[in-house]
């Protein structure tokens, strides 16, 4: 399997974009499948080849989803968690589970932006062609919900780790007000979404470290009720063991 690439955005954009990454194409007609592992993120992906490329828009994804990519190339731009890339007429329930092929990307047709991606090796300059598009849009394109975005903000900056109530009251709204919010700008409850972010927090953490670590300090850390309940949520979502999240 080809190594994934990752790199993070300027600071001017960190607010929007949380990072990029790039997997390299498989050789031949080997069939090959990308893991997205359930979160909270809207990604712009790009699938490239000399024979087809395809620009989606995706998730975010509430169960863990294979992806058939086979020998395309793949570079992904990650919304930060919880922004809505409100640019696009697509509702965001639409999206939830899925991907949608676009037309247009940033004002410009979808087939000439893959084909300038496509002869473009270098990652970081790949990097730099969708960072100067974004700079020629209106940049408050993707956040428009003050009270959503102060609650995705809190929600992320927490590691997903309070309730729905402690953020309504945080904030001065009612919980039925961030209900109506996040299911008409995120497309799912704030409460999956909390449970998302904990959750890709751990998978991090995991990911991390070298020596598998005491799971009950794990759950302990990321506000679990105990290495239980830590499990049997990971193994819900990510339809694995947390002990074998690398493998």
């Amino acid at each position: 399997m080809n190594t994934e690439i990752t790199s993070f955005s300027k600071y001017s954009l960190r607010k929007i974009i949380e990072k990029y990454k790039f997997l390299p194409g498989g050789s031949g007609c080997v069939a090959r499948k990308y893991e997205i592992l359930p979160d909270g993120y809207f990604d712009l992906a790009f699938l490239l080849s000399d024979k087809m490329c395809l620009a989606v828009l995706a998730g975010p994804y509430t169960r863990r989803t294979l992806v058939p990519v086979n020998s395309f190339e793949l570079f992904t731009i990650r919304f930060r968690v919880g922004r809505v890339p409100d640019y696009w007429d697509i509702e965001p329930l639409d999206l939830v589970n899925t991907m949608i092929q676009l037309p247009k990307v940033f004002g410009m047709h979808s087939d000439n932006l893959c084909e300038i991606l496509w002869a473009e090796k270098d990652f970081n300059a790949r990097q730099k062609i969708i960072e100067g598009l974004i700079h020629k849009v209106e940049l408050s394109f993707m956040m428009k919900n003050n009270i959503y975005c102060m609650a995705a903000e809190l929600i992320e900056s927490q590691g997903g780790q309070l309730k729905v109530c402690e953020v309504a009251r945080i904030l001065n709204v009612s919980t039925r007000t961030l209900e109506r919010q996040f299911l008409k700008i995120l497309g799912i409850p704030p409460k999956q979404f909390i449970r998302l972010v904990r959750f890709q927090n751990a998978v991090e953490r995991l990911k991390e470290i070298r020596k598998v670590e005491n799971l009950a300090d794990i759950a302990h850390d990321f506000g679990y009720f105990d290495q239980s309940h830590f499990i049997k949520d990971f193994k819900s979502l990510s339809g694995k063991s947390p002990l074998h999240i690398n493998k």
